[in-house]
């Protein structure tokens, strides 16, 4: 009975340990932005964002800074939303998972610099 209490033991313990050291290999740098000029909107630049994550482990509730964020096209608020206080929700808060890309084109006054502010990470 010792004995099978300790592989219990054993295994738990390695379980934790590898989930935590899975969390430990993703983190916020692992979500990428890129913004391409692809044409022009009532007379401004229009660009395509494309959001990525490079990490095994999924990203959710990625929120981005967005200081002045504006466009006069409109921007699907699934894909990419202000929320106040120069933060935007990306996927409606929902999953972003490796190798996925979220993509919206945006027509903005002068280009916005985008950059991941925040994300919770799950990893299975």
């Amino acid at each position: 009975m010792a004995t099978l209490k300790f592989i219990f033991a054993v295994l738990v313990s390695f379980c934790i340990v590898k989930g935590g050291l899975s969390q430990g290999q993703c983190s916020l740098s692992d979500i990428s932005v890129t913004q391409t000029a692809v044409g022009v909107v009532q007379g401004v630049t229009e660009y395509q964002v494309s959001i990525s994550n490079g990490c095994i482990c999924t990203h959710l509730n990625v929120v981005f800074q967005c200081a002045g964020f504006n466009s006069v096209e409109p921007v699907d608020p699934d894909l990419f939303k202000p929320t106040g206080g120069d933060q935007c929700l990306v996927n409606h808060g929902g999953p972003i998972h490796d190798g996925d890309t979220i993509s919206f084109n945006y027509a903005p006054q002068s280009q916005v610099a985008l950059s991941p502010l925040s994300s919770e990470i799950a990893c299975s």
